[in-house]
């Protein structure tokens, strides 16, 4: 069998006092990963700090600095959505919060640190700061309007209708089987009141009718 410097850290479980160099060796490729994670961030933060100071117009700097770290915190979350199942975590949450937060903080840059306005003496952008104030404050708004838009209050209907459709079908098969003369398992849930959704989801995810 191939041997792997990372498979080698494990292979020392319970092999001292207290396991203790299996936990240091996985402190130490704990650290090692987020080290490699963290080298693409500041690679980006530094080449966007040079360009800002050194390039004109300073914009580009701004952009490489924010939408960069938009981008790549928008692929990491994405990425480990998908490999997690689309299975929500903090810390996907926490990416596309981020990303969302660093393209608000790009427009703001754009208009605040204009050097037209530091270096040309010139008056901020009232369409630029308008733009931006605009963007703010629509965020909240955007609940709301899916909230109150029919369109997507039939797709819900539907959607809903469906899920107790499948449900109804799952209860059914379920039914049969203890007709049959199948024991109910209470690690599955069996024998507890559940709602559809515990129902389509069942063995999935872990949700429980509790």
């Amino acid at each position: 069998k191939e041997k792997s410097v990372l498979g080698q850290l494990f292979v020392t479980y319970m092999n001292s006092e207290e396991n203790f160099e299996w936990r240091q060796n996985m402190y130490y490729a704990k650290l090692s990963v987020q080290v490699c994670l963290a080298i693409p961030f500041v690679m980006l933060w530094t080449w966007g700090a040079c360009c800002v100071a050194q390039v004109s117009p300073p914009g580009v700097g701004f952009f490489i600095l924010f939408i960069g770290t938009a981008a790549k915190l928008t692929w990491f979350g994405f990425t480990l959505w998908k490999r997690t199942g689309w299975c929500m975590s903090p810390i996907i949450f926490m990416s596309f919060a981020l990303a969302f937060m660093s393209t608000i903080l790009f427009c703001v840059a754009v208009v605040l640190l204009d050097p037209a306005v530091h270096q040309g003496g010139q008056p901020y952008s009232f369409l630029g700061l308008s733009m931006v104030m605009f963007t703010l404050n629509a965020i909240p708004m955007i609940p709301y309007y899916f909230a109150k838009d029919d369109s997507v209050k039939n797709a819900m209907k539907q959607f809903m209708f469906s899920i107790n459709a499948a449900s109804k079908d799952i209860r059914s098969k379920s039914a049969q089987r203890q007709t049959a003369g199948l024991t109910k398992d209470p690690s599955k849930g069996e024998g507890v009141v559940k709602q559809s959704i515990h129902y389509i989801l069942d063995g999935c995810y872990s949700l429980h009718a509790s």
